[in-house]
């Protein structure tokens, strides 16, 4: 079936007198999409899949139909004066998301390994999952005011979102019994505000000197992500051994039943029931961020500007997941362990590290609730200076330099092994663009870019097994330690320069642009990825920046 998209929409616009502006709209979009099995398949096919070589063969191992539906709504009245220039109004958005997943006898894909049977992957199939969007409202008031050489930028927004699941029923399939799901109201809700508050100051009067300043508040986007995961019509799948009892290469018989005697035991009880263990926090509260900047802007002559500013942004109520069975203070006992020795290490190595283990009895025990953190944070700031020149022979120039940093606080975890250097500061680091165009004689145009970029943070990943430890690590396996502080060891910078040769030729109607682009013209050879796991190839390079090369290119326009 070829995707089917509608996209109908209708707005009324009223001048009702010169300075009162009325508008009201309403949009659909409708799409309807499906993965099918290609011709030929039968209804007792399904994908094959040899491990070996990862291939695919008979059926494919993707199926859905899905149907979504959005409504949106807008309306707003603008009043303009000479001094104000003052709107206000609503959106409103709704709809739905529909899905199904109509595989051959619930069975995902049969998988061997060099030839031989050895599992199957089944499903909870048949499945009809619906999420709502309810309401995605927004009422606003904004206003700009000028008065005499200073102009304010004042708004005001209240926003409403809220999803659901409705009561869901399926069948019984193969691998599951019939199911009835509650409905789950609050998928989530959010009631929450935003704000601009924004001024322009011409400083001389003048028009060639601005200092701007802006406080703004600004919520985090919603959707029916936020929803999907949690409905438990949801589509799962499930692993089980396979013996191919009667060597037809299939778990079906010849009437197309499942032959569940050649079908493993299945390894979770409540296979296509809702887990219970990982839940949305009906009263979670929005991510928000409040953004801050005060800016100088001076044009010092025709054509040549400059512009100097600071940049904050500060992000709230970050998601985090608690397992409410496990408390980070007390279920876990502390223990200490010493570092490697490496002359590459902070002090050469040898640190003593304490290290937690989780207690015996609290393993496997999950109740997981999706929260707003009530402490972690992340901040940005930054400084930046930028120039834009353009000259009369039709030569331009834009350039800047920026020196920022992002410090995060990310110590409300569930682990407490995660708290090691879960609170970070770090170093400013400054990046130089500069990029141009140049007319040269015969009309050929040259253009160049310049860019100077700070290495990304270098850590030293330790994996901690038992005898490291000295104690036995509850549930066996490793727990990763970090060596290395982040943001005190950086890779190096990258630098890189580009240049573009282009002409243009015309013949009549015919036009032509020819290109040669020559890129890292210096050939740089910075290392952009490097192992982060300590051991023997620690700190060695897994890729370079792209060597430079040339690249010809036309395009002709007739």
């Amino acid at each position: 079936m070829i995707p089917q998209v509608y996209a109908p929409q209708g707005k009324w616009t009223s001048p009702v007198t010169s300075r009162l502006l009325v508008e009201a709209g309403l949009s659909t979009h409708y799409m309807h999409w499906r993965h099918q099995y290609q011709p030929g398949v039968g209804p007792f096919d399904v994908a094959h899949i040899e491990q070996t070589t990862g291939r695919t063969w008979v059926a494919t191992t993707s199926r859905n139909d899905n149907v979504s539906n959005h409504f949106n709504a807008i309306a707003s009245v603008s009043y303009v004066t000479g001094s104000h220039n003052f709107k206000t109004g609503i959106n409103h958005r709704w709809g739905f998301m529909e899905a199904s997943r109509p595989f051959n006898g619930d069975v995902q894909a049969l998988r061997f390994l060099n030839g031989q049977p050895t599992s199957v992957t089944v499903l909870n199939s048949p499945v009809f999952e619906r999420d709502n969007m309810n309401a995605d409202l927004g009422v606003y008031v904004q206003d700009t005011w000028t008065l005499n050489r200073l102009t304010l930028n004042l708004g005001g927004r209240y926003d409403h979102f809220n999803a659901s699941i409705p009561e869901q029923t399926a069948p019984a399939g193969n691998f599951v019994p019939a199911r009835r799901f509650a409905p789950l109201e609050n998928q989530p809700r959010f009631d929450d505000w935003a704000m601009r508050l924004g001024a322009s100051y011409d400083v001389f009067g003048t028009g060639k000197t601005a200092l701007k300043a802006n406080a703004s508040k600004y919520v985090g986007g919603a959707s029916m992500e936020f929803t999907s995961p949690y409905n438990a019509m949801a589509l799962q799948t499930e692993q089980r051994s396979w013996r191919d009892l009667d060597g037809n290469r299939s778990v079906f018989d010849a009437n197309g039943d499942v032959q569940n005697a050649e079908i493993g035991p299945t390894r979770n009880l409540n296979f296509g029931q809702p887990s219970g263990t990982r839940r949305l926090d009906p009263n979670l509260a929005r991510d928000y961020n409040w953004e801050e900047s005060v800016l100088i802007q001076h044009e010092l002559r025709p054509g040549v500007a400059v512009t100097a500013g600071y940049y904050r942004r500060q992000n709230y109520n970050l998601q985090w997941t608690d397992n409410l069975l496990v408390d980070p203070d007390l279920d876990y006992t502390p223990f200490t362990i010493t570092a490697p020795r490496d002359p590459r290490l902070p002090g050469g190595g040898g640190e003593v590290i304490t290290m937690y283990n989780l207690r015996p009895e609290k393993l496997g025990l999950v109740n997981e609730l999706v929260t707003a953190s009530t402490t972690n944070r992340r901040t940005y700031d930054g400084f930046e200076v930028t120039a834009d020149a353009r000259f009369e022979n039709g030569a331009f120039l834009f350039g800047g330099v920026t020196t920022e940093r992002t410090a995060t606080n990310s110590c409300q975890v569930d682990n407490p092994n995660s708290r090691r250097f879960c609170d970070r500061v770090p170093p400013f680091r400054t990046m130089l663009k500069l990029s141009g165009t140049y007319p040269l004689p015969y009309d050929v145009q040259l253009s160049g870019n310049v860019r100077a970029l700070p290495g990304g943070s270098l850590g030293g990943t330790y994996a901690v097994n038992s005898a490291i430890a000295g104690v036995p690590l509850t549930g066996g396996g490793t727990l990763n330690v970090q060596l290395v502080e982040p943001s005190t060891l950086f890779a190096d910078y990258l630098n890189q320069f580009d240049l573009r040769l282009m002409r243009i030729f015309r013949v009549g109607r015919l036009r032509a642009q020819a290109l040669l682009d020559i890129y890292n013209v210096f050939n740089a050879s910075t290392a952009t990825t490097l192992n982060q796991t300590f051991g023997p190839l620690w700190l060695r390079p897994q890729q370079i920046v792209q060597g430079r090369y040339l690249r010809f290119g036309t395009q002709i326009d007739f």
